[in-house]
């Protein structure tokens, strides 16, 4: 018998296989539907206080205040497509992350560390393929273990 169950759809993963392999389900770009991009030109000014984002960033560092706990923010990771206005949305990125410093969250990655050529998206963009997936972990990992080592050497 074939040790995977077919995939109803792209985001579905295969079972686990009899000896631990979990195959990836994104091996290279995505060959089906429409590319789907999230971020559409749209407005060149936002006032981050106001925007969900905002909103999002001062409820998260609310709960952490109540935890004790330090927020970690990093831009999401994405890819670029011609249609994007770069500049604009790295610039909406840094004021976000600008704003999350203010309120007291350590930020991982800047604008641009987060961010792909399109060969690395799958099937939007923010969906990462493998390579693209293993590039940001690449960035990622070293960054967020010096955070956890400082978090263990002075707790909040």
């Amino acid at each position: 018998a074939h040790p995977f169950r077919p995939r109803r759809n792209h985001y579905e993963p295969y079972l686990i296989t009899a000896d631990g392999y979990f195959p990836h389900t994104r091996p290279e770009r995505f060959q089906g539907a429409k590319f789907y991009q999230h971020n559409r030109p749209g407005p060149v000014e936002v006032d981050i206080m106001k925007s969900s984002g905002g909103r999002a960033l001062d409820h998260l560092v609310k709960i952490c205040a109540e935890r004790r706990a330090t927020l970690a923010v990093m831009p999401p990771a994405r890819v670029t497509t011609p249609e994007q206005r770069h500049d604009i949305v790295e610039r909406i990125e840094h004021d976000w992350l600008e704003r999350a410093k203010e309120l007291g969250a350590t930020v991982l990655l800047a604008p641009g560390e987060t961010t792909l050529e399109l060969e690395f998206g799958f099937d939007s963009d923010y969906h990462m393929n493998d390579a693209g997936a293993e590039i940001i972990r690449q960035r990622l990992v070293p960054v967020l273990r010096e955070f956890l080592k400082m978090q263990l050497t002075n707790p909040p």
